[in-house]
This record gives structure tokens, C-alpha cells and sequence, in this order.
């Protein structure tokens, strides 16, 4: 079994059977466990659709595939010509490994994976750009960003030497990840949801050959589509040029350019985005008046200047002055970055709009929505500078690499390209410096306008408080005059009781008298006049009797009825008691 077999048998076992000396046990074996740990969450066990796009020979086209199995992976990778031998690896190959979405597995399967990393000897560090990827239910590990590399110019490069299919052991591999922004479609409107993205890619140049194999990992297929047109374009013969290690240094490195310049971008567009809104979110709290209650006319507010809302009127001023001064500290080479929300800010003093604002405008979902804009800016500034970081690592590796020594001389006839792409480069790290000062103003607007907002919803509370402190005040003021009057009832009673008193004392007093004089006067005892002019007293034991027959009766029937009367009040008294009280656990339950 040679060599290429026992590479293809043996791809289940990778990354054990790398052929490289340079890999130490122990950082194989934390590789080897991470990807066991997280096989299942990274890779599609049916289903796969890999894409490999290859130029099998410097005078072909491009061609494109799309890879379901292992098997046919297998027969693509082991291709036999018109002579039954084995066929010798493409100029260029890329293999794109895509997912749905960014938080959904990966369109292969892990034997396919293994299997293509087995065969090209993949370096082993680009299973941590694999990682990031995969199921999840949030982005697990994304702010990893790394460039790492590897040189194979020693005599220990021969063990990768196959030169049956044009391996010949020289050269170097690349790993490395970029992120940008992405909105959902592009042809979306600036209002849409935009994402971060993020790639992870692997390179490995053969100096001698100038065979290039490529692995491009990423959530969607928007660079796939890119290479493909770019392959396809007649004024991009530079990307299919492939006659000599020359030509095919030249297409890696536009290679490189073109997944730069894809992380670089869409950021202008994503934080014009941010600008507007947090502007619209926040513009017209910078001129929001709101109404403070006039407590002049209330003799017992006169307390209210020593309140938190006369305070809170100062804080919000100082607060407009101190945005708009730490904003202005911007560097004088990025004032044309500035945001436009920021420039805004810079109107006349003089000129005060005042703006009305709803109960709507400001609430505390909207505060939380302006923290969440404010965490956003600080991721875009993280990948920003992960990026240029990146890129920086890029630039230094071509620098070192034709300082080396190793270069074969034909591609070190190629330093005028080298130069064009180091520039190239710094352009995008310019970009991206240009980006995170735009990003560090925003920042500071963010914050600003957070500090602001929260004073308006902490003055607002205050005059809501102030205002309910008037009704209460009010309130107060009316139970006072209740009060008052029913104080003045309460004397006028006193008053009428002590006269009802002495009534009731002078009836007292004289109904004795009255009792005898009314008696006297009946005929049950009289004191008539004889006939001899003598007075004698008579008394009528008949006439007593009838009185007291009429007399008893209608006093026992006053006193029933007037008995009767006052029973039925008191039920009726006990009745609304009792109505009352089951009002109130009514009320009581309903609280709880």
C-alpha cells in the first residue's frame, strides 16, 4: 500500500497520522480531545454538501463539485488518468465548507473532514478555526481570532515529499480567520439586522511547484459565489495562472486580497447603520423639555427649589455640555469620521428647539435597548482590531518569508507583487483604524446619550413623584377643611346638647307640677262649693277608673311602637355593617 493510500485508510485516525516531526504529543492530544468534544455539535452525519473548486492543470478551466460522501470524496481526491496511474494534485483547490446558517452544523461529515485534512496533511492548529463553527444555540468562542504558520524548508520537510502527485515537501501553510458584517441579503435596505460573520481559512503553498490548496469555512456561500465568478472572469486571469510557482504566487496572493477585502467591506454601511439608530432613538432627548408643576401659588410647597428636580434641570445640562465636550476630543485626522449623529451635536448654542417628547419616547426598554446598542459598538471594535491584528500577521509573514533565504529565485522575481500587496494591505489596516476611531466616537455619543436618557427618566420620575406629592398636598388640604367643618358641627352639637339639657331639666322640674295641676283638674277630685258657701273635697273613684282605661292603653301602645321603630333601625344599621365589611374582604382579596 503506498503512501497516498495509507493516508486515505487512515483518515479516521487524523490528526494522529500527521507526518510532520514538528508536532509535540501533548498539544496533539488537546486537539485530538476537542475534536471529539465537539464532533457531534460541528459536523452533519447525512446530508453533506461540500464544494471543491479545482484546476487540475494550468491550461484547464476551473471546475466546480459539489462532494456528498466519502466514497465520492475518496475518488476524487485518488484520480486516475487515461493510463491507469494516479494523477497528480491540482494546481489550486479549494474546498468550501458552508452551514445554513452560522449557528447551524457544517455541510460534511466528519469522515469527509478528516479525509481531506488526512490527504493534504493539513496543518494541525486549523482545528481551532474549526471550532468556533457548528451547532449553537450562541456564538460559543467568537471573539477567537489567530494567525499561525509553518515553514517547511528543512530536510525534515522530505517526510511530505510525494512526487508522484507534485508534492515536494517545500513551502509553507497558513491558518487564519477574518469576520465582517454581513445584512441578511445584499441588495437589504441600511434599516436591515446586519451579523457578524465570521471565515476560517487555511493556505499551504508548494515553492517548488506552486501547487496551493485551500479551505475555506464560513455560515453562508457568499464567498464560494465570489471565488466562483472571480475564476469564471476573463480579467481575472491572474487568479487562474498557474504555468510556473511564479504565476501561482501571484494568485495567492490575490487569493489573500480578495478575503481581505471582503472583512473590510460593509463596516462603513454597519456603523452608518449604528449612527442612525441610536439618532433616532435618542435625538430628540437632547432638546426634551419637560414640564416641572408650579408650586409658587402653594404656600406649602414653597420647599420644592430644595428638590431633586431643580437638581436634575442642572444635571441635564451638565450633561449636554460634557457629551459635547468629550466628543469633540476626537483626532483631527478622523474628523471626517465622525458620526453624523455627532455632528449633529454641533449646532448653534443659541438655537434651542424645544422638542415635546410622549411618555413613548422615553421609557426603560428604550434604555435597554441603547445598552444593547452600546455592547454591539464594543463587539464591532473587538473583531475590528482582531482583524487588523490579522492582517498585520499576513503582511509579516510574506516579509519574513522572502527574507528568509529559502525562496526559490523565480518567486523572488516577484517582489514588485509582494510590494503591491503589502500596500494593499496597509490600506485595509488604515481602513481599519479609521473604523475603530469612528467606533471610539460613537462609544463616547452611546454613553453620552445613556447618561442623558437615564436623567430624563430619572426627572421624569420626579415630577411624577412632585405631582403626585401635589394631590396628595391637595388632598390633604381638603380633609383639613372637612376637618374644620366638621369640628364646627361638632361644636354647634355640643351647644344644642346643653341646651336640650337644660330643657330637659326645666321639663324635669316643672312636669311634677304639671302632672298634679292636670290631675286636679279632672273629675276625679274636685273641691265644689256646698250651699252654704263651705268648700269640700269630692272625690270620683269611677271617673279614675276611666282614666286610667284610657290613659294605660295608648301609653302601652306608644311604648310598643316606639319600640318596633327603634328595633328596625337597628337591624337595618346591622345590615349596611355587614354589607360594608364584605365589601372590604373583597377589596382586601383583590389586593393580594
Amino acid at each position: 500500500m503506498d503512501e497516498l493510500e495509507i493516508l486515505l485508510v487512515e483518515a479516521a485516525t487524523y490528526p494522529r497520522n500527521m507526518r510532520s516531526g514538528r508536532i509535540f504529543d501533548h498539544h496533539l492530544k488537546v486537539l485530538e480531545d476537542k475534536l471529539k468534544e465537539n464532533e457531534e455539535r460541528l459536523f452533519e452525519r447525512t446530508h453533506a454538501a461540500a464544494h471543491i473548486l479545482q484546476l487540475l492543470a494550468p491550461d484547464d478551466e476551473f471546475e466546480s463539485i459539489t462532494v456528498k460522501d466519502t466514497d465520492q470524496l475518496r475518488r476524487e481526491l485518488r484520480r486516475i488518468d487515461q493510463n491507469g496511474h494516479r494523477s497528480e494534485d491540482p494546481m489550486c483547490r479549494f474546498l468550501f465548507v458552508m452551514a445554513p446558517t452560522s449557528r447551524d452544523k457544517l455541510k460534511i461529515t466528519s469522515g469527509m473532514m478528516k479525509m481531506f485534512l488526512s490527504y493534504h496533511q493539513v496543518k494541525i492548529d486549523f482545528l481551532n478555526y474549526l471550532f468556533p463553527f457548528g451547532k449553537q444555540e450562541r456564538p460559543k468562542d467568537f471573539y477567537f481570532s489567530g494567525f499561525c504558520q509553518e515553514y517547511h524548508f528543512t530536510e525534515e520537510s522530505r517526510r511530505l515529499r510525494i512526487p508522484k502527485i507534485g508534492r515536494s515537501g517545500y513551502g509553507f501553510q497558513l491558518c487564519y480567520n477574518l469576520k465582517s458584517v454581513e445584512p441578511p441579503s445584499l441588495s437589504s435596505s441600511p434599516h436591515s439586522n446586519w451579523s457578524i460573520r465570521q471565515a476560517g481559512i487555511y493556505h499551504s503553498f508548494d515553492t517548488s511547484t506552486g501547487r496551493t490548496v485551500w479551505i475555506i469555512v464560513k455560515g453562508n456561500d457568499r464567498l464560494k459565489n465570489r471565488f466562483e465568478r472571480a475564476a469564471k472572469d476573463v480579467k481575472k486571469q491572474y487568479l487562474r495562472a498557474f504555468d510556473d510557482a511564479r504565476d501561482a504566487f501571484r494568485s495567492a496572493l490575490e487569493t489573500h486580497k480578495i478575503l481581505c477585502e471582503w472583512s473590510d467591506e460593509q463596516w462603513r454601511w454597519y456603523l452608518n447603520s449604528l449612527e442612525e439608530k441610536v439618532e433616532n432613538m435618542t435625538g430628540k432627548v437632547k432638546f426634551a423639555t419637560i414640564d416641572v408643576p408650579n408650586h409658587d401659588s402653594k404656600p406649602f410647597l414653597e420647599r420644592s427649589a430644595t428638590m431633586p428636580a431643580a437638581r436634575s434641570n442642572n444635571l441635564i445640562m451638565k450633561l449636554r455640555r460634557a457629551v459635547t465636550s468629550s466628543l469633540g476630543m476626537v483626532p483631527e485626522d478622523v474628523e471626517n469620521a465622525m458620526p453624523a449623529a455627532l455632528a449633529n451635536s454641533t449646532e448653534d448654542p443659541n438655537e434651542k428647539p424645544r422638542v415635546t417628547i410622549s411618555q413613548d419616547d422615553i421609557t426603560f426598554n428604550g434604555l435597554q435597548r441603547l445598552q444593547h446598542i452600546e455592547e454591539t459598538v464594543i463587539s464591532a471594535e473587538l473583531v475590528l482590531d482582531a482583524n487588523k491584528r490579522v492582517i498585520l500577521d499576513l503582511k509579516e509573514h510574506y516579509t519574513t518569508f522572502f527574507a528568509s533565504g529559502d525562496v526559490p529565485e523565480q518567486i523572488l522575481t516577484e517582489k514588485k507583487a509582494l510590494i503591491q500587496f503589502q500596500q494593499f494591505l496597509d490600506g485595509i489596516t488604515h481602513n481599519a483604524d479609521r473604523h475603530i476611531w469612528r467606533i471610539k466616537a460613537l462609544q463616547r455619543l452611546v454613553e453620552g446619550r445613556k447618561q442623558l436618557f437615564h436623567a430624563t427618566l430619572e426627572q421624569r420620575s420626579t415630577n411624577m413623584n412632585m405631582q403626585l406629592v401635589s394631590k396628595q398636598q391637595e388632598t390633604a388640604g381638603q380633609m383639613h377643611r372637612i376637618t374644620e367643618d366638621m369640628q364646627r358641627v361638632a361644636e354647634e352639637t355640643r351647644t344644642e346638647t346643653v341646651h336640650m339639657r337644660i330643657i330637659t331639666i326645666v321639663t324635669l322640674f316643672f312636669l311634677p307640677g304639671t302632672f298634679i295641676s292636670t290631675l286636679m283638674s279632672t273629675d276625679i277630685i274636685r273641691f265644689p262649693t256646698s250651699e252654704s258657701g263651705v268648700e269640700r273635697r269630692s272625690y270620683s273613684s269611677p271617673a279614675l277608673c276611666l282614666y286610667l282605661e284610657l290613659a294605660l292603653p295608648v301609653t302601652a301602645v306608644t311604648l310598643f311602637g316606639a319600640w318596633q321603630y327603634s328595633r328596625r333601625l337597628n337591624k337595618l344599621s346591622e345590615r349596611k355593617q355587614i354589607d360594608r365589611s364584605g365589601t372590604d374582604d373583597k377589596l382586601d382579596g383583590a389586593s393580594l
